[in-house]
């Protein structure tokens, strides 16, 4: 008997709170598209991909245009250690925007979790039905401070 006044209890208790709860949910890829900083780092590493690749096709044809065995390899060890700090640059300037995004973004959906008195916003991808589709607001906050 005890067990079912538990049951019954605890059933209620997890029904009355959860009756209460309102969730909303963000598409991420979305705000990412949609985001202006999002975009302008996007086109950033774009510009300095394209510009390690044009290093790489400037070396070759160096390279090739060389005759000299010895030129050829001290050119190639020059080219090689040029292109690793491009590279380490490259990364650290991608990492550094991702960063600076997802501390945006998250800010951003921490602002509209309490303007709309939402109990937590979740990722659209875990969501299967129900919620209050926040993404909108995520970007249009995004967008407003630059």
């Amino acid at each position: 008997m005890k067990k079912i006044l538990l049951t019954t209890a605890l059933t209620c208790f997890l029904a009355t709170n959860s009756a209460f709860a309102v969730d909303g949910y963000v598409n991420y890829q979305k705000i990412l598209v949609n985001y202006s900083q999002a975009q302008s780092a996007l086109k950033e590493l774009d510009n300095k991909s394209f510009e390690i690749k044009q290093y790489i096709i400037q070396q070759e044809q160096q390279y090739k245009n060389t005759e000299a065995d010895a030129k050829r390899k001290v050119l190639q060890e020059k080219a090689l250690k040029e292109l690793k700090t491009k590279e380490q640059a490259y990364l650290k300037l991608k990492q550094d925007k991702e960063q600076e995004l997802s501390k945006n973004v998250k800010a951003a959906i921490h602002q509209v979790r309490l303007d709309k008195k939402l109990d937590i916003i979740i990722d659209a991808n875990q969501v299967y039905d129900g919620g209050v589709d926040c993404t909108d607001d995520v970007i249009k906050i995004l967008n407003s401070t630059k």
